[in-house]
């Protein structure tokens, strides 16, 4: 493999970890379900009960 090769091959490289770059820098919106929120009333009141098992 000769230099001119490898130079080459580099700047492919990069252009490919550029695109990577910018798509993970995207930010994905979406709903995380992970965490209750209560549920509201016209009044804007929210009402939860704890039950100990």
């Amino acid at each position: 493999m000769s230099f001119k090769d490898m130079k080459r091959k580099s700047a492919g490289s990069i252009s490919e970890l550029t695109k990577k770059v910018e798509t993970a820098e995207k930010k994905n919106s979406y709903q995380d379900d992970r965490f209750w929120k209560p549920t509201l009333d016209k009044a804007s009141n929210g009402m939860a009960v704890f039950r100990f098992l």
